[in-house]
């Protein structure tokens, strides 16, 4: 799978994606929200087809230039289609207020173990 991550703790990030390449999946990691949307406005613009760019997009709600909900919004616009997961400890209901407009966005809430998130990642959506 191909997964974009987009969170503002280097180190978190990091976990993250190692413990996603150990099960060969494709990672790309950027630590704010303007970095995130620019790999992806990247990456649309060269896959030509009507294809998501990345299988799953994870989203931490605070980062800095722009939050978590802000992307989410810029991509579902570009990309209507697009998986994205909240990985937060923000309050859950708070973002599940945000949320309501974002249709299919899935929440993994902080802490968490990094065997949650992967399963999370390769569970298929029906």
């Amino acid at each position: 799978m191909r997964v974009l991550i987009s969170e503002d703790v280097r180190h978190t990030a990091m976990q993250y994606k190692i413990s996603l390449e150990e099960r060969n999946h494709h990672v790309i990691t950027t630590v704010n929200g303007e970095e995130c949307l620019r790999i992806y406005q990247e990456e649309i613009r060269a896959k030509k087809d009507k294809e998501n760019p990345f299988d799953v997009v994870i989203l931490d709600y605070r980062m800095p230039h722009k939050d978590g909900m802000t992307v989410a919004k810029e991509i579902r616009t570009m990309n209507p289609t697009q998986r994205i997961i909240f990985a937060s400890a923000y309050l859950k209901d708070a973002l599940i207020d945000s949320m309501r407009d974002l249709h299919g966005v899935e929440y993994l809430e902080k802490p968490f173990e990094l065997d949650e998130l992967v399963e999370t990642v390769e569970r298929v959506r029906k």
